[in-house]
């Protein structure tokens, strides 16, 4: 999605960007090594990887969905 980031000034991916306006978001980047800038968005990566599938198997699609 980033393309460029210096001194704060974002250059972002074209489709994205419309995509952003469209839907009715703002693009806001986390510092880069940062952790208290984006500290929760990578526990929830951890927690899905560590956590909430390690050991399971899943049948189908279905199973999985109901298992998150």
């Amino acid at each position: 999605m980033v393309i460029i980031e210096q001194f704060r000034e974002l250059e972002v991916n074209q489709r994205y960007h419309e995509y952003a306006t469209t839907a009715g978001f703002r693009i806001h980047a986390c510092c880069g090594y940062d952790p208290e800038s984006k500290g929760r968005i990578e526990d929830g990566v951890k927690y899905a990887k560590l956590v909430a599938f390690y050991g399971d198997t899943f049948h189908d699609e279905a199973d999985l969905r109901r298992h998150v």
